[in-house]
């Protein structure tokens, strides 16, 4: 009796799990951009693990959660394993981002936009930013500045 209620209880807490990260998915817009964008290849070999992101707000955000990648072709994005239902591996082409930068504070940060829906920005530190337009290299988009 007391096996089937581990059990039960195990089945619980996994579906709860699946479906906080599903509705977050939708929440943060990220199983959107997976429609029009997802991965059907690997990300590339130059990327960045453990980074943090805010996608839609800034109060919805993915804390050392997403793995970016960038090579000539686009922009790659993943999230970590614990949360991957409702959110499928992006591949985003240079040609539908737009790169706008910005400063909050005394923090300086990059937003990207992305042709079609300009309602679901990903921001990212300056950081890895520069990482990302270095591995990007001439296909990198033309920055412009937030308004403030």
């Amino acid at each position: 009796m007391i096996g089937w209620t581990v059990a039960a209880i195990a089945v619980f807490c996994v579906l709860v799990w699946w479906g906080i990260s599903l509705f977050y998915g939708r929440l943060t817009g990220w199983s959107t951009l997976g429609r029009a964008y997802r991965a059907h290849r690997p990300l590339p070999t130059q990327r960045w693990r453990h980074q943090s992101a805010a996608v839609r707000w800034m109060l919805t955000s993915y804390r050392h959660g997403v793995t970016f990648g960038a090579d000539g072709e686009g922009l790659y994005m993943s999230v970590m394993f614990l949360l991957r239902p409702g959110h499928p591996a992006l591949f985003i082409p240079w040609s539908d981002v737009e790169v706008h930068g910005g400063r909050f504070l005394r923090s300086k940060f990059v937003r990207f936009r992305f042709r079609g829906f300009p309602f679901i920005p990903v921001t990212v530190t300056e950081r890895l930013a520069r990482c990302l337009a270095e591995a990007a290299g001439d296909c990198w988009p033309q920055a412009q500045r937030e308004a403030p």
